[in-house]
């Protein structure tokens, strides 16, 4: 521990109470229910709740301002302050500081650190859903700096922690703002005369299709696209597994600017679009998806991509997906090419998306802004509690 903190060493169970205090809910607590589903990782502030239908089994009382704690699947990191009186998944603990030892506004900034997770990860049983029991951790043995250390980190923390939030709240401020505008200004070139084609008219060819081959445990220096790697706000780097790199997926190989739609997925996310955006060719594409070959003189793919991440174009291509294996759903050739696309003068459509790039500026602003305060609040916990 740093040398001019004077830390002492505590049982957890010293540091915390387990407040386990089981109800059987009834239709009412629906509303007040939160469960594992409910907690972010990294996040303090539960910013929904609430059950779709009646709850079944018994649940944990919790009151407003305790700790929860998803001691499912630990290695998530979920830690979240309750908001009201209501009731909490099975799957968690409630936990109120203990506050001749730790202050109540330090106790769940303490158990965000890698200091404690990393240690409750490791107790942590079970292969499938690892579990964290109170008979475990309870044990567990931790230093904690004085109470007026304590009060000053948390001022600190939380200071950082309701920075990150406001961005957090200013991103999807506008990312929805980007979405109505785009489609408030391709409306009004509609009423002005713009015209509907179909969207094999802007393909130079039948899209490509991607191959899937088994994922191995391994580096490989070869990589395929997971599904989630297209997203409601478009590409996302890094959704990935290593695979071995055969002719059939060097042959799917990924070029900066393809256009990717996924073509098997939920519903929900069928038929979701990205462009692939990265300066490397160890990444190929998986047969959920195809390559579409776009006629470039009609059409500006990131207008493109931003039209069919529109509410009316979601609403289109999820009614016509079909598919009969659970819950998944799919898109083929003919419905791509059937779709309905505004088609713009090319300059029409760049001047759009310059308006639509300033919003993105902003969301890419705020989205460092919120990245730099996750991690200072990171670095000044971790460097207070490490040895």
């Amino acid at each position: 521990m740093q040398a001019n903190l004077s830390m002492t060493l505590y049982r957890f169970d010293q540091i915390a109470e387990n407040i386990r205090v089981p109800v059987m809910p009834k239709p009412e607590d629906s509303e007040r229910y939160i469960g594992l589903e409910h907690m972010d990782s990294g996040s303090l502030r539960i910013r929904r709740w609430g059950a779709q239908t009646d709850l079944i089994g018994q649940k944990l009382t919790m009151k407003e301002g305790d700790v929860l704690f998803a001691r499912r699947n630990a290695y998530l990191r979920r830690v979240a302050i309750a908001p009201f009186d209501g009731v909490f998944s099975a799957h968690g603990m409630v936990l109120r500081a203990k506050t001749d030892v730790c202050l109540h506004e330090f106790l769940p900034v303490f158990m965000e650190s890698d200091y404690f997770m990393e240690r409750a990860i490791k107790i942590s049983v079970g292969s499938l859903s690892p579990t964290i029991n109170w008979s475990s951790l309870n044990r567990e043995e931790f230093e904690l700096p004085p109470v007026d250390e304590q009060r000053r980190i948390a001022d600190l923390l939380w200071t950082a922690d309701d920075m990150i939030i406001r961005d957090k709240e200013l991103i999807v401020s506008l990312i929805v703002y980007k979405k109505s505008l785009f489609e408030n200004l391709i409306e009004k070139e509609l009423d002005n005369g713009a015209k509907y084609v179909k969207f094999g008219e802007l393909m130079l060819r039948s899209p490509d299709s991607g191959h899937s081959p088994i994922s191995v445990d391994r580096e490989t220096g070869h990589y395929v696209l997971i599904l989630s790697a297209v997203s409601v706000n478009g590409y996302q780097r890094g959704h990935l597994k290593p695979v071995e790199l055969t002719p059939e997926i060097e042959a799917t190989k990924l070029q900066k600017g393809d256009f990717l739609i996924s073509r098997s997925n939920t519903v929900e996310l069928v038929g979701l679009v990205g462009i692939y955006d990265e300066d490397r060719n160890d990444i190929s594409f998986p047969d959920t998806m195809m390559r579409l070959i776009l006629d470039d003189s009609k059409i500006d793919r990131y207008f493109l991509e931003q039209y069919l991440l529109s509410r009316k174009a979601r609403r289109k291509i999820q009614s016509f997906a079909a598919g009969t294996s659970g819950s998944m759903k799919k898109i083929n050739r003919s419905h791509i090419s059937a779709l309905e696309i505004p088609l713009l003068p090319l300059e029409k459509q760049h001047s759009i998306m310059k308006m639509i790039q300033k919003c993105a500026d902003g969301i890419s602003a705020a989205e460092d802004r919120r990245n730099k305060n996750q991690e200072l609040k990171k670095q000044l916990l971790n460097k207070t509690l490490s040895a």
